[in-house]
């Protein structure tokens, strides 16, 4: 038996942070989650699979565009026509509502409503397979649902499908259907196909418990191969198998460069080329620049990174398919202060420099160094990101104190 496991295909992302792009290369990106999602599905056809698991957040939210929808229900219907059954839950994201979809999918997709279900299919060879799961109706479940998940049937092959999230103590993150391993193994299925966490990983060998992760990387946070898993099964002895499939049509890459003495741009170009030189390129790669030790580059060198296309100027020397699409400024050394001034500033940048400020008072500053919006978009990067550059400032501000000394 074989059977394809894909999750969190997001489709309808909007990549706001990065709608800055000329518009060729932003449509790419955004084309990107659709031709992961296709790639996925020829995958299928491919392999012969028995069936597909969808496990949640196929659209990026509750009301997909009807591209989205026309699209999706056009992949299956690809299936359709091999005979390969598709098992579809919803989760946080695009988490179900009737009245907001205008398709209705092919006979072969089986649809798991808001309460447990068990859903079956036999195998070519006549293996029965149990498959259960649920979907989301509203974008939290707090609820540990996996303690509803009935016993397995015996010479079953049972599959659960969870879109959540392993319990923590943290209670602002139990909101995706927190689950403990122990409930895994209490109920001793022989595959949990896992969704909502975009990093691939098992969590479990035994029982087999797998986060595919996502089918496309989104932003840097988001980085490395993306895509699906081929799992094969001996239907006579139950033995598992895992083939990671990457469907990511992009790659996002974080590339460090780091100074150790002042540097002007010819040097710090150089530093950067000479680095890209050294990516491996198979397919095509956003890549963040990071530049350590920043405090060396000289304020010329700052100004033109902040005020020209010197990312533009760069990527036009480099293979096509890498392509430079951020500058980040890090501080790694801490500024002279008497102890007193210490503790003040590291209570005021604890204090004030949430989100909330930076989006009213601070635009200057971020607009200086970054794209505004790709900030705002990504709030977890924003108080680290700040604080790097009020860091920044101060250290200019020394800078030009010591140079109108001198």
């Amino acid at each position: 038996m074989k059977f394809l496991h894909i999750a969190d295909a997001h489709l309808d992302s909007p990549f706001k942070g990065l709608s800055y792009l000329p518009s060729k290369l932003w449509q790419s990106v955004y084309d990107s989650t659709y031709l992961a999602f296709e790639s996925a599905i020829n995958q299928a056809i491919d392999n012969q699979v028995d069936f597909v698991l969808v496990v949640g957040d196929t659209f990026d939210g509750p009301k997909p565009s009807l591209h989205a929808q026309k699209f999706v229900a056009k992949q299956f219907e690809r299936l359709n026509k091999v005979g390969i059954t598709v098992f579809l839950t919803f989760g946080n994201h695009d988490y179900y509502k009737a009245e907001n979809y205008a398709f209705d999918y092919s006979n072969n997709v089986v649809i798991f409503n808001s309460e447990v279900q068990t859903k079956n299919i036999t195998t070519k060879k006549g293996l029965p397979v149990d498959i259960v799961g649920f979907s989301y109706v509203q974008n939290h479940i707090t609820k540990n649902i996996v303690q509803n998940f009935p016993e397995v049937s015996k010479n079953h092959y049972t599959i659960g499908m969870i879109h959540g999230a392993l319990a923590t103590s943290d209670i602002n993150q139990d909101n995706y259907a927190p689950f403990e391993i122990a409930d895994l193994i209490k109920k001793n299925y022989h595959y949990y196909a896992l969704g909502h966490i975009h990093k691939r990983e098992i969590v479990s060998q035994r029982p087999l418990a797998v986060y595919s992760g996502n089918l496309q990387g989104r932003h840097i946070n988001e980085s490395g191969q993306k895509g699906c898993y081929l799992v094969t099964v001996d239907e006579q002895t139950f033995e598992t198998n895992l083939t990671f499939i990457q469907t990511g049509q992009i790659i996002f890459d974080k590339l460090v460069v780091k100074l150790d003495q002042v540097t002007d741009i010819q040097r710090l170009q150089d530093k950067i080329e000479k680095a890209l030189d050294l990516i491996t390129v198979q397919q095509m790669k956003m890549v963040k620049l990071v530049i350590q030790n920043s405090q060396f580059l000289s304020l010329n060198a700052k100004e033109i990174i902040n005020q020209t296309n010197l990312l533009d100027e760069i990527s036009q020397n480099i293979d096509y398919s890498v392509i430079l699409y951020d500058v980040e400024l890090e501080v790694n050394h801490k500024i002279d202060m008497t102890e007193i001034d210490e503790i003040y500033f590291e209570e005021a940048k604890d204090s004030l420099l949430n989100q909330t400020i930076v989006s009213e008072k601070l635009r200057p500053l971020l607009k200086k160094y970054l794209p505004v919006e790709q900030l705002i978009d990504h709030p977890n990067d924003l108080t680290k990101q700040v604080q790097q550059l009020v860091q920044l400032e101060l250290s200019e501000a020394v800078t030009r104190s010591e140079e109108s000394e001198d």
